[in-house]
């Protein structure tokens, strides 16, 4: 992803969520780089499909 001229990388937005003031127990337990979510004929994304995609991989 990029933000203007700048790359986003995952490291990059853990440091400034850090950085910002933000309560530790707000910042995110996990942070991944997906490049498709599970998706229905219409769409959708199928939140119960990705939530068992992250179970197996734990």
């Amino acid at each position: 992803m990029t933000s203007g001229d700048r790359l986003l990388t995952l490291e990059g937005l853990l440091a400034h969520l850090r950085d910002s003031r933000i309560a530790s127990y707000k910042l995110l337990e996990r942070l991944e780089q997906r490049t498709a979510f599970p998706r229905n004929p219409v769409g959708k994304i199928l939140k119960r499909d990705l939530r068992t995609e992250i179970a197996r991989s734990d």
